[in-house]
C-alpha cells in the first residue's frame, strides 16, 4: 500500500485521474473538495477527513477505515485521566451535601455521583471533542 498525501491525489484528481485504489491515506484532509466518482477501493482511510467532500459516485469497497488505534489510546488515557480527577473532586463535593443523605448509604450515594460523572466525562471526550485527524 503506497502512502499517498492529499494534495497529490488532488493533483491527479484534477488532471482526470479517477483510479485511487489501494492508497495509504490515512490522516489526510479532503475537507470541502470534489472527489465525485473517484475510486477508492482498498484504501486505508483511517482518521482521514472526508467532511463537506462531493463524493458522489465515489467508492469505498474495502476500505480500512475509523480512528487510528494511537488516538483511540490517546482517547482512552486522557479519560482514565479526567476521570481519576472528576472522581476525587466528586469526593470532595459529596461531603458537604452528605447531611443530606442518609448517613449509612454514603458508599451507594458517592458509587452513584461517581457513575453520572463517569457516564458525562466520556461523552465529553467522545462527542465534543472536534477531532482534526491527530492531537
Amino acid at each position: 500500500m503506497e502512502k499517498t498525501t492529499a494534495a497529490e491525489v488532488l493533483r491527479k484528481y484534477a488532471q482526470g485521474e479517477r483510479d485511487f485504489r489501494r492508497l495509504d491515506l490515512r490522516l489526510e484532509s479532503f475537507k470541502g473538495e470534489n472527489l465525485a466518482g473517484a475510486d477508492f477501493s482498498g484504501c486505508d482511510i483511517r482518521s482521514a477527513d472526508f467532511s463537506k467532500t462531493n463524493l458522489t459516485g465515489a467508492k469505498f469497497i474495502e476500505v480500512r477505515a475509523g480512528k487510528q488505534q494511537q488516538w483511540a489510546i490517546r482517547l482512552f488515557l486522557i479519560c482514565l485521566v479526567l476521570l481519576g480527577l472528576l472522581g476525587w473532586l466528586s469526593w470532595l463535593e459529596l461531603i458537604p451535601f452528605a447531611t443530606f443523605f442518609d448517613i449509612n448509604n454514603i458508599k451507594v450515594n458517592f458509587f452513584f455521583l461517581f457513575t453520572i460523572i463517569i457516564y458525562v466525562s466520556v461523552f465529553l471526550c467522545s462527542c465534543n471533542y472536534n477531532y482534526k485527524g491527530h492531537f
